[in-house]
């Protein structure tokens, strides 16, 4: 079965500019795929390599994705895929934008992706923001919890830090410390996701 996946990476990365890794990425499809999802809500969409991915999951029903750049509308969407993808353009901390995500799947998917601005400003609102709209017993995944070799204003791992002191997670880790890595968190009821402030300590 992870074969599969490797290959989904493997096209995901070469061909639709995934920016991830290919053995992170492959496990997460096949997790992905094994928790069947039918709605899933991506937030950093860039050019759609992982969109692509997410598609050959047959149980999804509804991708919603969330990026600002114009270039997130996809060249390689296919007719027969139209109906199952709807992209918002715009800032993923802008007020509108949250509420069109929360609305078009009443505010509760099965999978919330987050991997949109890496500074803290950006990275934490979109925390605060999107992951309470993943329903109870589905997933938030967390994009680049290793940070990016040492960049400065790269804050990713300072966020999964926060999250991981108060919530039960997995991570996938391919270069510890140095690039990627791709965070799992398991969706509670109430204000499960309130384990950070918007302001960085």
């Amino acid at each position: 079965m992870i074969h599969k996946w490797l290959d989904v990476a493997d096209s995901a990365i070469d061909s639709y500019k995934a920016q991830q890794l290919r053995g992170e990425l492959a496990v997460f499809l096949a997790f992905m795929d094994s928790i069947k999802p039918e709605s899933v809500l991506e937030i950093g969409s860039a050019d759609g390599g992982l969109a692509w991915a997410i598609l050959q999951i047959e149980s999804v029903k509804r991708l919603m994705t969330v990026d600002v750049r114009k270039s997130a509308r996809y060249k390689w969407l296919r007719p027969e895929w139209q109906h199952r993808v709807c992209s918002i353009i715009g800032d993923s901390m802008d007020s509108a934008t949250v509420d069109a995500a929360g609305d078009a799947a009443d505010g509760a998917y099965d999978v919330v992706i987050i991997d949109g601005g890496h500074n803290w400003e950006n990275a934490s609102a979109d925390w605060n923001n999107y992951a309470r709209m993943a329903r109870p017993g589905g997933i938030v995944m967390v994009h680049d919890t290793q940070g990016f070799y040492n960049v400065q204003g790269f804050d990713v791992p300072q966020l999964w830090s926060c999250i991981r002191a108060k919530l039960e997670t997995v991570e996938l880790v391919s270069m510890r410390g140095m690039q990627a890595g791709t965070g799992i968190v398991w969706a509670g009821e109430g204000d499960w996701w309130d384990v950070i402030g918007m302001e960085q300590e």
